[in-house]
């Protein structure tokens, strides 16, 4: 199995990682309230799995890529 890092934040996964609010939370800098609030616009859109709700890391690293672009303009 290949690590997958992403702001310092190591997993092992296959394929892509799906984390749970907490650790979105902590890579993105935000409370979680604020994650939740990002999913329910679909800003930052979650997997549903039964009742449980996660992220793709990519999904979270895109919005990471987003962020700095907009903050590079």
């Amino acid at each position: 199995m290949k690590g997958i890092t992403i702001e310092g934040h190591a997993a092992t996964a296959v394929g892509d990682q799906l984390l749970r609010v907490g650790e979105v939370a902590s890579i993105l800098g935000l409370s979680t309230r604020k994650v939740w609030s990002l999913a329910s616009t679909d800003e930052l859109p979650a997997l549903r799995i039964g009742t449980a709700r996660r992220w793709r890391a990519s999904v979270v690293r895109a919005y990471l890529d987003t962020l700095s672009a907009a903050v590079d303009q």
